[in-house]
């Protein structure tokens, strides 16, 4: 295969334009790109090329819309075709028995974390290869909330568990790029480079500009968003420190941008709860990588 670093340059320039697609255009995607799409997804890095990976490829209408439902992210039933990437420690499983080999996959912390490493250089192929071949794709993090019905739905095996899924189609839309950190947050030269809170603090004004968000004017939306923005704040705070700062929300009529992140949009309790959750609905499937034996 030849190799054009100039077209190189252009996939690079391509990529720094990618954007999460949520509107699709009612249009199917071609059976033979659709499969190549696939296939590159395929040669992605794997740990010891075990590749402990399965993608459900759902173009079914009628399952798309059960997904939905679940989720309630509009995108999902406009795609045409969503991807769930799946942990999958039953293949290698079955293999490991049949060749009388020493198996602890769906028991060892390591192996769970080589395995949601594979998931993620997967999917990540796929979403940066749909990208350059001119389709839209948004990440949905939160199909391992609920696994149980999904596990039911797509007849998932046991020590099968979905990670994420991606939604995919031809964009309906002008693209929307958010706005990153600069170059010099996130990236450092050979060893770690310390950042003063003011850099800090500047970094994150100068990709969000204002962080203040409106809290609803209207009953009972107004009271429920502080009760959850409250619950949250106890994670860290006082109850005292809690509902100080709650006040000062509610007698502003806004809450900052960091705050709506971890106390309404990641809800900082719901997270902790909904993790634990997902811990057990791992144990359900035969996956205990935080199972410790004495």
């Amino acid at each position: 295969m030849e190799w054009n670093f100039n077209d190189g340059l252009k996939a690079l320039t391509h990529m720094k334009m990618r954007y999460s697609c949520r509107s699709f255009e009612d249009k199917p995607i071609p059976e033979e790109l659709l499969r190549n799409i696939l296939e590159t997804g395929l040669a992605a890095a794997s740990g010891g090329n075990i590749q402990p990976v399965s993608m459900v490829v759902i173009s079914d209408k009628e399952i798309n819309n059960e997904i939905f439902n679940m989720y309630r992210q509009p995108f999902i039933k406009m795609a045409a075709i969503n991807i769930v990437f799946l942990l999958d420690l039953h293949r290698m499983s079955i293999l490991a028995k049949h060749e009388k080999a020493p198996y602890t996959c769906n028991d060892s912390y390591m192996h769970y974390l080589i395995g949601i490493e594979d998931v993620m250089c997967t999917a990540q192929t796929i979403e940066t290869a749909v990208h350059l071949c001119g389709l839209g794709s948004c990440y949905v993090g939160s199909v391992n909330h609920g696994a149980p019905k999904l596990v039911e739905l797509l007849n998932l095996n046991e020590m099968t568990f979905p990670v994420l899924m991606l939604s995919i189609g031809y964009p309906k839309d002008s693209p929307t790029i958010a706005p990153k950190l600069k170059f010099d947050m996130m990236v450092h030269m050979n060893k770690y480079r310390k950042q003063s809170d003011e850099e800090i603090l500047e970094g994150y004004k100068e990709k969000y500009g204002s962080t203040e968000v409106p809290l609803p004017t209207e009953e009972p939306m107004r009271g429920e968003a502080l009760e959850r923005f409250k619950r949250a704040l106890r994670t860290t705070y006082s109850e005292e420190e809690s509902e100080a700062i709650i006040k000062k929300a509610d007698e502003n009529g806004f809450i900052n941008r960091t705050q709506r992140q971890f106390g309404l949009h990641y809800n900082a309790h719901d997270m902790r709860k909904g993790g634990e959750e997902i811990i057990k609905d791992l144990e359900n499937q035969k996956i205990t990588p935080f199972y410790r034996k004495s």
